[in-house]
C-alpha cells in the first residue's frame, strides 16, 4: 500500500506505524526498511491501547480498541503535519482476508464506517 500510495503521491504521502509493547520489533524493523526502500517517510507515533482496560482484559474486542487508538493517533499526527484546509486521505495496508477474521473486529468496523 506505501509503494502504490507513495508512486501516486510523491511530495506528499507520509507512512505512519504505531508502536507499542504491541508491535513485534520484527515488524517495526520490517516497516523501517520497506520505507527506506521506496523512499517514503515513516512516522513512528507511540500508540496507548495499553492504557485502555478492555484492550488488557481482551474478551474478543482488543483488536477494536488497537485500531481506535491506532486512528486516534494517525489524526493528531495529520494536525501536526497539515493545514486545517489541506485534504487528507489515509490508507490502510489491511489484507482483504483480514476483513473476514472474526477476531479482527477493529479492522471490521473501522472499514464499515468509512465504506
Amino acid at each position: 500500500m506505501a509503494h502504490l500510495v507513495h508512486s501516486a503521491f510523491p511530495d506528499t504521502s507520509v507512512c505512519v506505524i504505531g508502536v507499542s509493547n504491541s508491535l513485534p520489533i520484527r515488524q517495526l524493523q520490517q516497516a523501517r526498511q520497506v520505507s527506506k526502500d521506496i523512499g517514503i517517510q515513516l512516522k513512528e507515533v507511540p500508540t496507548s491501547e495499553g492504557d485502555v482496560p478492555e484492550y488488557v482484559e481482551n474478551i474478543g474486542k482488543s483488536c477494536y480498541y488497537c485500531k481506535t487508538s491506532l486512528y486516534s493517533t494517525i489524526n493528531h499526527v495529520i494536525r501536526d503535519l497539515y493545514k486545517p484546509d489541506v485534504n487528507i486521505s489515509i490508507y490502510n495496508g489491511t489484507n482483504l482476508d483480514d476483513l473476514g477474521d472474526p477476531t479482527r473486529i477493529g479492522i471490521r468496523v473501522s472499514f464499515s464506517e468509512f465504506i
